[in-house]
C-alpha cells in the first residue's frame, strides 16, 4: 500500500474510529518487585547529603556493601528511582529563559585594561582600557527568514584598506542604520 501500513491495520483504525495513539492504554503494573525497596531509606539519606551522586555510583556502592544481593541488570531501575526522587524532592533548578535579539537592537560590549602589558609612551606606562563592541546581527548578513531591505554594500576596485590614523575617530554607524537594512516583517 502506499501508506505503508496493511489492509487491515487501516480497516481497523478506520471502523474503530480511534488513532492508533488513542487505543494504547497505559500500564499500571510492574513486571517485577522493586530490588530497592529494602535500601531504599539508606539511599535517599545519600541523596539528601550528596544530591549530585550518580545513580551508577550509588548502585556501585550498594553492591559494595551487600554483595550478592543486586546484580548489573538492575542498575536502570535505580537510575529511574533517583530520577523521580530528584524531580520530587531534589534541589531547585535554576530557571533559564531564552533570549531572541533582533537586528539592530542588541550588542555587546567588552572592556579590559591593559596595566599587565606595560605598554610605554616616552617612557611612562600608559595604562589605558580597552573597549570591544559587536552588533549582534551584521547588516550583510541578515539572520535566515529575514529578508534583505538594501542590497549589499559592493567594494570597488581592488584598493587595499588603509589603517586609520591615531588620532581618526572610528566610523561608527548607527544602530537605526543597522535595524533598517534587515526587514523582520516577512
Amino acid at each position: 500500500m502506499r501508506a505503508g501500513v496493511d489492509r487491515k491495520t487501516a480497516r481497523k483504525y478506520m471502523s474503530g474510529g480511534k488513532l492508533p495513539s488513542e487505543l494504547v492504554e497505559p500500564r499500571d503494573w510492574k513486571t517485577r518487585e522493586d530490588p530497592f525497596v529494602e535500601h531504599w531509606p539508606e539511599v535517599e539519606a545519600l541523596l539528601s547529603e550528596s544530591p549530585g551522586l550518580a545513580a551508577k555510583t550509588l548502585f556501585e556502592l550498594l553492591v559494595g556493601k551487600y554483595e550478592g544481593r543486586y546484580d548489573e541488570g538492575q542498575l536502570r531501575t535505580l537510575q529511574r528511582r533517583v530520577k523521580t526522587w530528584r524531580a520530587e524532592r531534589g534541589p531547585e533548578k535554576d530557571v533559564v529563559l531564552g533570549q531572541q535579539h533582533r537586528p539592530g537592537e542588541a550588542a555587546q560590549t567588552d572592556f579590559t585594561w591593559t596595566r599587565e602589558l606595560a605598554v610605554t609612551i616616552a617612557g611612562q606606562v600608559f595604562a589605558h582600557m580597552l573597549a570591544f563592541s559587536v552588533r549582534s546581527f551584521s547588516p550583510d548578513a541578515c539572520p535566515s527568514g529575514v529578508r534583505r531591505t538594501t542590497p549589499p554594500r559592493q567594494r570597488t576596485g581592488s584598493r587595499t584598506p588603509r589603517a586609520p590614523s591615531p588620532t581618526e575617530a572610528p566610523r561608527v554607524r548607527s544602530m537605526t542604520t543597522i535595524s533598517r537594512s534587515c526587514d523582520t516583517s516577512a
